[in-house]
């Protein structure tokens, strides 16, 4: 009886080292088997490297302002001297036309035996106003529209001829009598006509005299 007893137990105990024979053997393989797998995963890991992103700032561009393109205006060619004195000679023409139509042929005899010579003298004065009025505005455009060179020139005439009539009227006065008021007006109203007139021709090239009488 007791050597089957012994007999059992080291049957068993000879099974136990077989299992743990068997067992070691496992762990073996198994050490072996996850040893080439974690060296492999280790080898094939590439570290993770940081990727350090930089931030590049915009280049800096000079800021240019781009101005508006100005509109062109048109250019506009002022008028000539002559265009502007054109523009004048219709109005002083035809107030010359008005003012010198009674004495225009009319001998002065005809005056002085239709009234006593204070009448006529009265006449003549008061032609010689309104033609004089006339003298100043052709004065004044020429004075305002004509070119320095051509301005100069103006001025020379008027002055020689004002001072062919001062000559003219004091030679009138020097002869006294009752007939130095009214030829004195006579002379004064004629010449300064004819100045008028030639104004119109030389400057406004006005070629004839013509008008309206009911202006």
């Amino acid at each position: 009886m007791l050597s089957l007893l012994i007999m059992a137990f080291l049957s068993t105990d000879q099974k136990l080292k077989q299992k743990n024979q068997v067992i070691t053997q496992l762990k073996k393989e198994l050490a072996t088997l996850h040893e080439p797998v974690a060296d492999s995963i280790t080898k094939n890991v590439e570290p993770i490297k940081e990727e350090v992103i930089t931030a590049v700032p915009p280049a800096l561009t000079e800021e240019t302002t781009v101005q508006p393109t100005p509109k062109q205006t048109p250019v506009i060619a002022e008028p000539s001297y002559k265009e502007v004195l054109a523009q004048y000679a219709p109005h002083l023409t035809q107030i010359y036309f008005v003012e010198t139509y009674a004495f225009d042929g009319a001998p002065h005899e005809m005056l002085y035996e239709m009234y006593p010579n204070s009448e006529v003298r009265h006449i003549y004065e008061e032609a010689y106003g309104r033609i004089q009025n006339i003298f100043n505005e052709m004065d004044d455009v020429l004075q305002s529209a004509l070119p320095p060179q051509q301005l100069a020139q103006f001025n020379e005439e008027q002055q020689a001829w004002q001072q062919t009539i001062d000559a003219t009227v004091n030679e009138l006065r020097s002869h006294g009598g009752s007939a130095v008021g009214v030829n004195v007006a006579s002379h004064l109203y004629s010449e300064t006509m004819l100045r008028c007139k030639d104004i119109l021709h030389n400057y406004f090239d006005v070629v004839e005299i013509t008008g309206r009488l009911d202006s």
